[in-house]
């Protein structure tokens, strides 16, 4: 993915991000929180306008708490609403001094030099470095791919064959945090043309509420990262009565990747 693209692709993030602190902000109360230290003390005052003059008033830790707290979101809200926005200023003034980068270009499958330059392909790196994996259950990685990955299931080989048939690169069970919370997606995926990542989930037991659960929660999880379903974020599911088959596999991912 060319720079320009990965700016794009954050100041799409950093607007989101903004309105966000903006409806926060706005269920904060007025004023700004001042803090002062005393004899190795911290002292709290909020500064308010009144009378068109600005004031300064002592507020308590023990009656002034739920204030203090808010007050102390502001700031960090605050602050962090004027750091967003003087990036996103920048990646504006780049975007503007930036002009179509050839090289890019060079790359793209319609291009006649791109059948020479398969080294400098992102994805020909990509796939290769090394990356978290996840831990859990190794015993139950029974299926070897054509690859050469162990995987949990028949359909998640079905998958992975698929993916290196058609010269997808992928990464299976590729540690990924969100919020604070680390997840595992059976494929992390980049496009082989845009090289914009995905996430391919395939939710194997959904003949099992607790597992629909969750599937639901993770799925919750993954659209507040912005993988959204149908665009950047994959599901397949099967029960045992209704197994997923290998061309089913086959034409999502021609869909998403090669058409």
């Amino acid at each position: 993915m060319s720079i320009k693209n990965l700016l794009t692709e954050r100041e799409e993030r950093i607007t989101k991000e903004l309105k966000k602190l903006e409806n926060k902000l706005n269920k904060l109360p007025e004023g700004l929180l001042v803090c002062n230290y005393r004899n190795g003390k911290v002292r709290w005052y909020e500064e308010r306008t009144e009378n068109g003059k600005r004031q300064r008033h002592y507020l308590s830790k023990r009656t002034d708490s739920s204030r203090i707290d808010d007050l102390v979101h502001k700031t960090y809200f605050t602050y962090k609403k004027r750091e967003l926005e003087a990036e996103l200023v920048g990646i504006g003034r780049f975007n503007r001094a930036q002009t179509d980068i050839k090289s890019d270009s060079l790359l793209q499958k319609s291009s006649p030099f791109y059948e020479h330059l398969s080294d400098l392909r992102p994805e020909s790196n990509w796939e290769n470095i090394d990356y978290e994996k996840s831990d859990s259950f190794p015993e139950h990685l029974i299926f070897k791919t054509r690859k050469g990955d162990m995987v949990r299931s028949k359909s998640e080989a079905y998958i992975a064959d698929t993916l290196y048939e058609l010269g997808i690169p992928y990464r299976y069970e590729c540690r990924m945090d969100i919020n604070g919370i680390t997840l595992h997606p059976d494929f992390t995926i980049l496009h082989p043309i845009t090289g914009k990542i995905y996430i391919w989930e395939h939710w194997g037991l959904l003949h099992k509420s607790s597992y629909v659960q969750s599937s639901l929660y993770k799925t919750s999880l993954y659209i507040s990262a912005g993988y959204l379903p149908g665009d950047s974020f994959i599901i397949t599911s099967e029960t045992d009565t209704h197994p997923l088959n290998y061309e089913r596999v086959r034409e999502i991912a021609t869909m998403y990747f090669l058409d």
